[in-house]
C-alpha cells in the first residue's frame, strides 16, 4: 500500500512540473518575457523622438530605472500616450506619407510589450492629444488638426475601445488646431486650441463650434479638479503663464489671470491629482518651473522652480497616485515626487542622446468622475 501511495504522488508532481514547464515555455514563445503584463501602480511610459524615429520606453518603479527606448511601428512623431486599463495603451501624433502629415493612433493590449498595426486617421494632419473617457473605458477620444481645411482644429471618435474611430470631423469655426482634452463627466469635456474652446456634451461624438476665448495669446491646456471646477493655461502675448478658472464645467470662465513670476514662459501641461491639488509645468526664462494649487485651481502659487534642474523645459507630468508624481523634461530628464506636488527629487535620466520626450502617462491617473 505505502509503495502504491509513493507512486501516487511521484506521479502527481511528475505531472505538475509538466504543466509549469509548458506554460513558461508558452510564456517564453508568445512574445518578450522580460515584459510581464502590468499590475503595477507606479508603471508608466514615456514617449518622444529618437534619431527622427517615434520611440517608446516604460518603467515598472516609477521613473527611478527605464526600459531601453524601443520603436514605434509607423509613427514618426508621437505627441500623446494614454492609458486605457494596466494593459491598454494609446500612442496618437503623426508620419509623413508622400510629402503630408498623416494623423496615426497605435495601440497595445499588453502594457506596451507589442504594439498593433498603426491606423491613419483619414481627415487629421496631426493628433496633439489623446484621451479615455474614463466612466466609459471603450470610448476614446483624440484631438488635433484637419488635413481637409488647413488651419482648423478636429477630433476623432471611438465608442470601440480605439478598435476603429467612427467619427472624425472639423470644429466648426475653429482658427488653430485642438491641443489638447479633458472631461469633467463621462458626458461634458472640453477641448482648446489656441484661441477658442469647444465642447462636448455627449461623450466626444459631437463638439461645438469653436468659442473665443480673449486674453490668451495661445492656450496650451485643459483640465478638470471636479465635476464642475477647472481650468485653462497658456501665455499672453509677452509670454506671461495665465490661467482661467470655471466652476460651472465649462459653462463661463474666469478672465485670464497672471501666474505670479511665471514669466517669459511656455506652458505645457496641467494636471491634478485630486479634487484639490494641481500642478502647471513648463519653463520661465528657459528654467524648468510649476505653479501649483491646493484649491481645485481657482488660486496658483507663484513660480516654482525644479531643483538642479536647468536649460530644459517640462514636456509634461503625470501622477500615478495622488502623491506619486513625474515630470519630465523634453531633453529625456525627470524629476519625481512621493510626497506632495512642491518636492520634488534633483534630476534623473531616462536616457542620454537626441531623445526629445513629448508624453508621459500612467495608467491610474486621476478622473473627477
Amino acid at each position: 500500500m505505502m509503495s502504491r501511495f509513493f507512486r501516487c504522488i511521484f506521479f502527481v508532481l511528475f505531472i505538475a512540473l509538466f504543466v509549469l514547464s509548458s506554460c513558461k515555455k508558452a510564456s517564453q514563445l508568445s512574445g518578450n518575457s522580460d515584459i510581464p503584463i502590468n499590475t503595477d501602480p507606479y508603471f508608466g511610459a514615456i514617449v518622444g523622438t529618437y534619431n527622427a524615429q517615434g520611440v517608446y520606453a516604460y518603467t515598472y518603479d516609477g521613473g527611478v530605472t527605464w526600459s531601453p527606448v524601443m520603436n514605434l511601428p509607423g509613427i514618426d512623431t508621437p505627441n500623446s500616450i494614454n492609458f486605457s486599463s494596466l494593459t491598454i495603451a494609446f500612442v496618437a501624433g503623426d508620419t509623413t506619407i508622400d510629402g503630408q502629415n498623416q494623423a496615426v493612433v497605435v495601440m497595445s493590449n499588453d502594457g506596451g510589450e507589442t504594439w498593433g498595426t498603426p491606423m491613419n486617421i483619414e481627415g487629421m494632419a496631426t493628433i496633439r492629444d489623446i484621451i479615455t473617457v474614463s466612466n466609459t473605458p471603450d470610448t476614446i477620444v483624440a484631438v488635433g488638426a484637419s488635413s481637409t481645411v488647413a488651419g482648423e482644429g478636429a477630433y476623432a471618435f471611438s465608442p470601440h475601445f480605439g478598435q476603429h474611430f467612427t467619427t472624425i470631423a472639423n470644429i466648426t469655426g475653429s482658427t488653430s488646431p485642438l491641443v489638447a482634452v479633458d472631461f469633467a463627466t463621462n458626458n461634458i469635456g472640453l477641448a482648446v486650441g489656441a484661441q477658442y474652446y469647444t465642447r462636448t456634451r455627449d461623450g466626444g461624438a459631437t463638439w461645438s463650434s469653436a468659442v473665443p476665448f480673449s486674453g490668451f495669446a495661445k492656450i496650451t491646456g485643459v483640465a478638470f479638479s471636479t465635476r464642475s471646477t477647472g481650468v485653462i493655461v497658456g501665455i499672453d502675448a509677452t509670454n506671461q503663464a495665465l490661467y482661467s478658472f470655471t466652476e460651472d464645467t465649462g459653462n463661463t470662465w474666469t478672465p485670464p489671470v497672471a501666474i505670479p513670476q511665471f514669466i517669459n514662459a511656455t506652458v505645457n501641461k496641467v494636471v491634478f491629482t485630486n479634487a484639490a491639488n494641481g500642478l502647471i509645468a513648463g519653463s520661465s526664462n528657459t528654467m524648468p518651473v510649476y505653479a501649483y494649487t491646493s484649491d481645485s485651481g481657482r488660486l496658483w502659487s507663484n513660480v516654482q522652480y525644479f531643483p538642479n534642474f536647468t536649460n530644459d523645459t517640462i514636456a509634461s507630468v503625470s501622477f500615478s497616485t495622488n502623491t506619486y508624481g513625474v515630470a519630465v523634461g523634453k531633453d529625456g530628464r525627470l524629476v519625481i515626487t512621493n510626497s506632495n506636488i512642491n518636492t520634488w527629487s534633483s534630476p534623473l535620466s531616462i536616457i542620454s542622446g537626441n531623445i526629445r520626450v513629448r508624453d508621459i502617462a500612467f495608467p491610474n491617473v486621476y478622473s473627477p468622475y
